[in-house]
């Protein structure tokens, strides 16, 4: 069953993401109605993000182009033998670019937070999930099999019992054979 809101479009990749920032870490449309709502809840704020990251990146290059030009007037200025242009503002400049990057640090805690209750419900609704593993990443296997809960929980707490039963038969220490006394040895 397709999801009923409109499911955003891929943002342009952002270098040195995370697994869970990326559009794909939830696959699209696996045919579980709730699954797939928390897939476009996912998408949405891993959108969102990269606009913000986005927007930084686009500021940083608004600032190159504007020294750029400015560069180029003064040198146009200096050879005309006429006044320089007055220097540009760095304190509006870092402004803008400390505001961008506020947002960014806004938009990326809110898709961690909508990480995390995604997979705290794909944990909780993992016998769900089973049939449709084939279409989960890697890195989506690991962040619901490693957290709370997980196959890791899982496997902690079967060696536990077994260190509680063995712990239960007090099985005495094995003697260290590597070592023998000055009679044996003659």
């Amino acid at each position: 069953m397709a999801s009923t809101t409109a499911a955003p479009t891929a943002p342009a990749p952002v270098q040195g993401a995370a697994d869970y920032q990326r559009f794909d870490f939830l696959p699209a449309e696996i045919g579980l109605p709730w699954f797939d709502a928390l897939a476009d809840k996912h998408r949405a704020s891993v959108v969102m993000w990269s606009e913000r990251v986005e927007g930084v990146a686009d500021l940083l290059d608004e600032a190159d182009d504007e020294q750029a030009e400015h560069r180029a007037a003064v040198r146009a200025a200096l050879q005309a033998g006429k006044p320089t242009p007055p220097a540009l503002d760095p304190v509006a400049a870092a402004m803008k670019l400390s505001l961008a990057q506020e947002d960014v640090c806004r938009a990326e805690e809110q898709l961690a937070e909508t990480t995390v209750a995604c997979l705290a419900v794909l944990r909780t609704r993992r016998s769900e999930c089973e049939p449709h593993l084939g279409s989960f990443g890697d890195a989506l296997v690991n962040s619901i099999t490693r957290g709370p809960g997980g196959r890791t929980a899982v496997i902690a707490e079967e060696l536990r019992r077994r260190l509680k039963r063995l712990d239960a038969l007090q099985i005495a220490g094995i003697e260290d054979l590597s070592t023998t006394t000055e009679q044996e040895a003659a």
